[in-house]
């Protein structure tokens, strides 16, 4: 065993995390991580897109997020305060002069400045989140910090270094770099161990404002790409299919192509698809029918990133026609363009940013003028008429970019991290075999976490063991290993110990449910209840909504040697013919659907008569919802719980749920009792304990919630 000495982590600051948009930061935690440097995200706000970038789930770091600083969170914030007051008094209190009292005294000798006040709301906003930062980052053993954008993030870095002394760097994109206060980007450099630029644009711009004997600490490197996701393949491309893909943005241009779409010769046969979403994006729908574009251009929303290098393999031409705003805002290298490049496709952008460091003008893409939508058009006609010209640049550009693999790009980086670590003596400790893990300790105390016996045999806890560690053998290295295999090790033995249950309820019940039975997992999410059941014997035909959820359960079930063939559909329209399944299990997903009564109609149909469906329903009169974690939104009338949630900053768009409650269903015991009733199900409650007394007891506490914020439920079709 190995002894830790010292902090171990580099804390990445985010504003959110994950973010669709912003798959250059996924890419970087994973190369920093495989190149053997432990990370802890912390995410300053709860905001995360239903679409995940691909390589979420390989990235082992902890995601912290500071509680809000609203009624529930203001006890851990006073707490933080305190403990910084406590370790350095002398420190706290000349921070809190110099970022508060002072600001707060010029605004009140000037109150009809409002921009002072305003300024003075936000540094109490930083001052009170690097406070929470400071607190989780001790928690979390963290040792350096990194800052992602020169905004919020490298303000609550810098204040996190008064607070605790700790260092931090950061990294420059475009709209942080170019809208922010030269003055104050040069104070933050200053006491910066490093600074990054993703493009020689940003590093020159950086280093023009740094004071002479800080320009030394600006290092240019590029985000990269995943090249097993983005890479050619042979195959014909789609005539006349022009895809841009992005965020619906002023600084991004889409309003320009549409303009450029409506100008292009109709006999061309062009299909121009949009991928992304934003606050613009109802003016360019309304733009598209303005300009009778209905047929021609189309707006599609997210995409999944395996889905979205299908689309550029499909592409004739790959649009990202960029601006620099007013403000300076304007875009660095973006992801679209060297992914797209990567995957063979001509690309048609803007000199803007560092876009011309990767873009040779007719040889390896074209560049047309900002804001020019008939130069646009002239390029796109031009790309769509001259198929060989099209597959030289795009042969060209796969070329160009092939360097530009995100483990390359991130060893420099994570090269640093390493030895601002050394320094702390975190390279001390002795590196730990996977070996030397021992499978047997570990599934007992995961299985112990359970917080009863485990229900398994001892020799299915070792197998899950052995099929989890090698999952963890690239983090060997890590000084929580034994903690990521046992944490891991708890989910897989709590989902098992689920599918036992399912067991005992179908023999309580009077079926039998052998190896020879086919169950169906609505709603499996990344298959977890699926693997146990596989595991068990018998048959799982896993059902998402999400393809990547069902991608995600496919690659779980191979762990164990297991080929789950994962359904992307609704869970209203079954793909399957009736009475197909033994049993259907409906885990916390009755309370998502639009509609549950066309839900459990559904898998009335597709069970077999005398089968039995397990579902779980969140408690209309629960203490504690289960989903938002506040007290008393089940019960109170929505109009105040949503209040509440969107008080405590938990809303549909910052909320993992991505759900608001008012499209939620909730129900009571003997509600759900009559509605099961009434779609032709027999309910019964698994865990009714024998005995007067005791099952008194146990019909009270349902009817009270007592416990019972999730209640399981058996039903059988009548």
């Amino acid at each position: 065993m190995r002894k830790r000495v010292g902090p171990s982590r580099v804390g990445y600051i985010v504003n959110a995390y994950p973010v669709v948009s912003e798959t250059f930061l996924v890419n970087e935690l994973r190369g920093v991580e495989r190149a053997g440097v432990s990370t802890a995200i912390i995410a300053l706000s709860r905001r995360q897109d239903t679409v995940e970038p691909a390589g979420t789930d390989e990235i082992e770091g902890r995601i912290l997020r500071p509680p809000e600083l609203l009624p529930l969170g203001w006890l851990r914030f006073l707490r933080a305060h305190l403990e910084a007051f406590v370790g350095a008094p002398g420190d706290y209190l000349r921070i809190l002069r110099d970022d508060l009292l002072r600001p707060f005294g010029m605004a009140l000798r000037q109150p009809r400045k409002r921009n002072l006040w305003r300024g003075l709301r936000r540094r109490s906003r930083l001052f009170a989140m690097a406070s929470l930062v400071a607190r989780q980052a001790k928690r979390a053993e963290v040792g350096h910090l990194h800052a992602h954008y020169a905004k919020e993030p490298l303000e609550v870095a810098a204040r996190v270094r008064w607070l605790t002394g700790l260092t931090y760097s950061f990294a420059v994109h475009a709209k942080d770099l170019y809208t922010s206060p030269p003055s104050r980007l040069a104070r933050r450099l200053s006491k910066a161990r490093f600074a990054l630029a993703c493009h020689d644009h940003g590093a020159a711009t950086l280093r023009a404002l740094a004071r002479p004997e800080d320009r030394g600490k600006v290092v240019q490197a590029p985000h990269g790409f995943d090249r097993d996701l983005f890479r050619v393949e042979p195959g014909d491309r789609e005539p006349g299919l022009v895809v841009a893909a992005g965020r619906l943005t002023p600084k991004k241009g889409f309003d320009v192509l549409v303009e450029a779409c409506s100008r292009l010769d109709p006999e061309t046969g062009f299909r121009c698809v949009i991928l992304g979403g934003g606050r613009l994006e109802a003016r360019l729908r309304k733009a598209i029918r303005k300009r009778g574009l209905s047929g021609a251009v189309e707006i599609r929303g997210f995409v999944e990133q395996r889905e979205l290098a299908q689309w550029y393999r499909r592409a004739s031409a790959v649009v990202l026609p960029s601006r620099v705003l007013e403000s300076g805002n304007r875009d660095g290298i973006p992801n679209v363009v060297v992914e797209a490049m990567a995957c063979g496709a001509p690309v048609i952008a803007t000199p803007v940013g560092g876009i011309p460091e990767i873009i040779d003008h007719g040889t390896s893409g074209l560049l047309v003028a900002p804001d020019d939508s008939q130069a646009l058009a002239a390029a796109l006609g031009r790309v769509l008429t001259d198929s060989s010209m099209a597959r030289k640049l795009g042969a060209t550009a796969a070329r160009e970019v092939v360097h530009l693999d995100f483990e390359a790009c991130c060893r420099p980086v994570a090269k640093r991290f390493r030895r601002l670590l050394a320094r702390l003596g975190s390279q001390e400790r002795e590196a730990i075999a996977v070996s030397d893990v021992d499978h047997r300790r570990l599934a007992a105390r995961a299985a112990r976490r359970l917080g009863k016996k485990p229900t398994l045999e001892p020799t299915t806890e070792q197998a899950i063991a052995r099929a989890v560690l090698p999952g963890i053998r690239a983090n060997a290295w890590r000084a929580d290993v034994e903690r990521l295999a046992e944490r891991r090790l708890w989910d897989e033995l709590a989902k098992a110990k689920r599918a036992r249950e399912l067991f005992r309820f179908a023999k309580a019940r009077g079926v039998s449910i052998d190896s020879q039975a086919r169950v169906l997992d609505l709603g499996c999410g990344r298959g977890g209840l699926s693997v146990a059941l596989e595991a068990s014997g018998v048959k799982v035909v896993p059902l998402d909504l999400r393809q990547r959820n069902c991608w995600v359960t496919r690659l779980r079930g191979e762990r164990y040697g297991f080929e789950l063939p994962a359904v992307s559909g609704r869970a209203e329209g079954l793909p399957f013919a009736d009475d197909s399944f033994d049993a259907v299990c409906l885990l916390e997903v009755l309370e998502h659907v639009t509609d549950p009564a066309a839900l459990l109609a559904e898998a009335r149909r597709v069970c077999r008569p005398e089968g039995l469906c397990v579902v779980t329903v969140v408690n209309r009169w629960a203490h504690l919802d289960p989903h938002y974690r506040l007290w008393g939104v089940n019960f109170m009338p929505r109009r105040w719980a949503q209040a509440l949630i969107e008080l405590q900053g938990r809303d549909k768009l910052s909320w993992r749920d991505n759900q608001r409650l008012d499209d939620m269903h909730y129900f009571s015991f003997g509600a759900f009792r009559r509605f099961a009733g009434a779609l032709g199900f027999e309910v019964h409650d698994p865990w009714t304990p024998e005995g007067h007394v005791a099952s008194f007891l146990h019909r009270l506490g349902r009817r009270l919630s007592i416990g019972y914020n999730t209640v399981t439920l058996v039903l059988q079709p009548r």
